[in-house]
Formats: structure tokens, C-alpha cells, sequence
């Protein structure tokens, strides 16, 4: 009688396990295939509206094509690295609460969505009737990336925070023999 309970709540655990990754799978996916697209073509017009408002507002500089692309380009790497952090931070976020999922299916599944986007970029055609983007190739690399920020936060979260403890610690042991050979 107690095996056969075990073994029901061993199927019944399997179960609650694979459905919740079936569920986070599609979710996540959705999201990776609407939503960042769309925080990049909104990400790439703030720019260049920003651009524009700061080249207008600021005409004594006189800037150069070539500094206003550089400030365009500086402006942009600086909105793509928050949109990274954020990224990481929701795989973080997304490993605790999938604490007790097999990490070896979500690194198989992050693989293949990996791979799907690799796929979509070198499948994507050039669009010359397209008002925004003639292809959506520079989108689905920017997806790709931030789709193994948040694996990396996802699978290595824990890790990488024992590393960073541990830099600490010995940045903080190497300023301690520093005070005490002074």
C-alpha cells in the first residue's frame, strides 16, 4: 500500500514538473518572439528620436555625423546593457522559481530555442518594401543574445553568484595585506 502512495506521488511530481516546464516553455517562448522584438524597434526609435531631439536642442556644438553616430552608438550599447541586466536578473528570477525542474531539460530547451533563432537568422529574407527594418535579421541576433543572457542567468545564476562572493573575498584580503604591508 505505502509503495504504491510513493510511486503515485512520484508520477504525480513528474507530472506538476513536466507541466510546469511545457507551460514556462511557451510562455518563455512567446516572449522571446514578441516581446523582445518589440523592446528592440522600440529601443532602436528612442534613440534615434533621442538622437534627433539632443542634434536639434544642441546646435551650438555643431557635432559631426561622425559624433552624433558615435554618441547614437554609445547611447544604444548603454540601453542594450540594461536591457541585459534586466534579462539576466529574469533568468535569476525565473531559476528560483523553478527550483526543483531538471536542469538538464531546460538547458535542452534553451538550446533549441536557441537554435531556432540561429535558424531564423540565417533564413530571414530582405524585405525591401519594409518601413521600419528591411530585415528582421539584426532583431532575431538581439533576441539570440539576450536569449542566452537570461540561460546564463537561468541555468548559472547560483554559480555566478559564488563567484562573484568569491572575487569579493579576495579583493577584500588582497586590501587587508595591502593596509598591512604600508
Amino acid at each position: 500500500m505505502e509503495m504504491k502512495k510513493e510511486n503515485i506521488k512520484k508520477e504525480g511530481m513528474i507530472l506538476n514538473h513536466g507541466l510546469l516546464i511545457t507551460v514556462f516553455t511557451v510562455i518563455y517562448f512567446i516572449f522571446q518572439q514578441f516581446i523582445y522584438p518589440f523592446v528592440y524597434i522600440i529601443l532602436v526609435l528612442t534613440i534615434v528620436t533621442l538622437g534627433d531631439k539632443i542634434s536639434k536642442i544642441l546646435p551650438f556644438l555643431e557635432m559631426s555625423e561622425m559624433t552624433e553616430d558615435i554618441f547614437v552608438s554609445i547611447t544604444f550599447l548603454f540601453c542594450l546593457l540594461i536591457v541585459a541586466v534586466v534579462s539576466y536578473f529574469l533568468g535569476k528570477w525565473t531559476e528560483k522559481e523553478l527550483k526543483r525542474t531538471n536542469k538538464y531539460i531546460l538547458g535542452f530547451i534553451m538550446s533549441a530555442i536557441l537554435f531556432y533563432f540561429i535558424y531564423k537568422y540565417y533564413t530571414e529574407k530582405v524585405d525591401p518594401y519594409a518601413i521600419i527594418l528591411d530585415s528582421l535579421k539584426i532583431v532575431y541576433l538581439y533576441c539570440g543574445a539576450m536569449h542566452i543572457i537570461f540561460s546564463i542567468g537561468l541555468l548559472f545564476g547560483k554559480r555566478i553568484d559564488i563567484l562573484i562572493n568569491k572575487l569579493k573575498e579576495y579583493t577584500r584580503l588582497k586590501m587587508k595585506i595591502e593596509k598591512i604591508k604600508r
